[in-house]
């Protein structure tokens, strides 16, 4: 999943090292070219920072409002119960739509996600799904949806600490 995901995604998420996280950054974390050329990446590689759907813009559920401008929203997301309470369609001023998928789901159930995201009508789509989720961007992306990686953001739109940066830099995340 993760080779597919680096050969056919938009955009690869990168820490950078002289960033706020730069005091975990790690050598063997880096993106080198031979990686992609094994995985049989032929596009050109587009990068943002492994956190942009953290920063004020994309993990601001205000600012996303007004990005998603009444779109409907489809979501994919072991988050749903957290997010319903939140009333995440109120907040992000949209109908929102869910695949939700246990929380402590193991690979074996990729089969039943491949099938499930089949049935998805909206055309913008987020996932939080771990490593499980990786490449399901790019595939929504190839049928001609827009689908972010929201990761743990979805966790703290659902009221949700998962991260120590949820009561610091990223609080506005938080609902």
């Amino acid at each position: 999943m993760l080779k597919v995901s680096l050969k056919e995604t938009d955009y690869i998420g990168l820490l950078d090292k002289d960033s706020y996280m730069g005091h975990i950054w790690a050598w063997h974390w880096t993106m080198r070219k031979e990686t992609l050329k094994e995985v049989g990446r032929t596009k050109d590689v587009l990068v943002c920072d492994h956190q942009i759907a953290r920063d004020k813009v994309l993990g601001n559920p205000m600012m996303m409002k007004e990005i998603l401008n009444g779109k409907d929203l489809h979501l994919i997301t072991p988050r749903k119960v957290n997010l319903e309470r939140k009333k995440i369609n109120e907040v992000l001023g949209c109908n929102v739509t869910y695949t939700e998928v246990p929380f402590t789901c193991t690979l074996e159930y990729r089969d039943k996600l491949l099938n499930d995201i089949n049935n998805i009508k909206e055309n913008v789509v987020f996932v939080g799904l771990a490593v499980l989720g990786k490449d399901i961007p790019h595939i929504l992306s190839s049928r001609g949806k827009v689908c972010l990686d929201m990761g743990a953001t979805l966790d703290a739109w659902g009221g949700l600490v998962t991260r120590p940066s949820f009561t610091t830099i990223h609080k506005h995340c938080l609902l």
